[in-house]
């Protein structure tokens, strides 16, 4: 049975389940199961790239904002790389009061907050991880690439709903092993095959 769209995969997970009656409940499960996998990826395939217009000390971040990777202000066709600063340290490294070249950053309340704030108008690029779309609305890359992730992932969460032990640790298992294979090999396709990896 191919696996390719939402409805594909709560019949897959019917099938698995030897029910007919479980759309609802998959349903949820899927959801409950995107949550779980934007806190535990970090794909190439998230990856995206926009410039920002910087007016004031606050940048808006994209809406399927995940977490940033880089930071980089663009002012008259020079282009400077931020460092990242806690929101708690900020205080000792920029007044508040302050205005020119930005050195760092701190991400607050979806937005990137510049310090010191720019003297004039810039612009901000910011390369990010996107969370993953949900499957309701289209096919994402997690389906398309990794099907089985996805399967055992929201059967996982379909059996804790369930009250369903024996199919809980039978499935969290299986998920478990190919959610490891994911990340390593997203890891090696953005740091590359000399990288030594650890998965936890």
């Amino acid at each position: 049975m191919p696996i390719t769209n939402h409805t594909e995969l709560v019949a897959a997970m019917g099938v698995r389940m030897n029910r007919t009656d479980l759309a609802a409940a998959a349903a949820d499960a899927i959801v409950l199961y995107e949550a779980e996998a934007n806190r535990r990826f970090r794909a190439p395939e998230q990856l995206m790239t926009v410039v920002l217009p910087a007016a004031g000390r606050v940048v808006n971040l994209p809406a399927d904002y995940l977490q940033e990777k880089r930071v980089t202000t663009l002012d008259q066709g020079r282009r400077r790389n931020l460092e990242p600063i806690g929101i708690d340290a900020s205080t000792r490294y920029d007044s508040g009061t302050s205005s020119g070249s930005p050195v760092w950053y701190a991400i607050v309340d979806q937005q990137i907050e510049l310090m010191p704030s720019p003297g004039g108008s810039m612009s901000v690029e910011l390369v990010y991880y996107q969370t993953i779309a949900p499957l309701a609305g289209a096919p994402n890359w997690l389906l398309q690439k990794h099907p089985d992730v996805y399967l055992y992932g929201a059967l996982k969460h379909l059996a804790i709903l369930r009250g369903d032990d024996q199919r809980l640790s039978n499935y969290k298992g299986i998920h478990d092993e190919a959610a490891s294979d994911l990340l390593r090999v997203s890891k090696r396709a953005q740091y590359g095959s000399a990288l030594q990896i650890k998965v936890g």
